[in-house]
């Protein structure tokens, strides 16, 4: 999937979305459930209010990413080599990403 800038508001993404180049895209309030974003780029896209359900975030690039404390994590996720937004590595980091936001 690429779709750089583009506004994905109260959409759901699932599936095999690896390799997605999503930088800046609005996810505000957007389901992403099961989705694989395995080395997908989400720098500074927008996660405001969005629902992220068992998603794999392995190699993924969220540096920049805006609202991720906003969003609601129903089931554990995947942050393995994952780009943290505040610019860490989710593997040097207790709990993956969280806290890192």
């Amino acid at each position: 999937m690429v779709c750089g800038g583009c506004d994905l508001t109260r959409i759901t993404l699932s599936g095999d979305l690896s390799n997605g180049w999503l930088k800046s895209a609005d996810l505000s309030a957007s389901d992403l459930v099961f989705a694989n974003f395995t080395a997908a780029n989400f720098e500074g896209a927008n996660f405001n209010g969005a629902t992220v359900n068992g998603v794999n975030f392995t190699n993924a690039d969220l540096f920049g990413a805006k609202n991720m404390g906003t969003v609601a994590w129903l089931v554990p996720s995947i942050f393995s080599n994952t780009t943290c937004p505040d610019g860490t590595d989710s593997d040097n980091n207790q709990f993956g990403c969280f806290g890192h936001f």
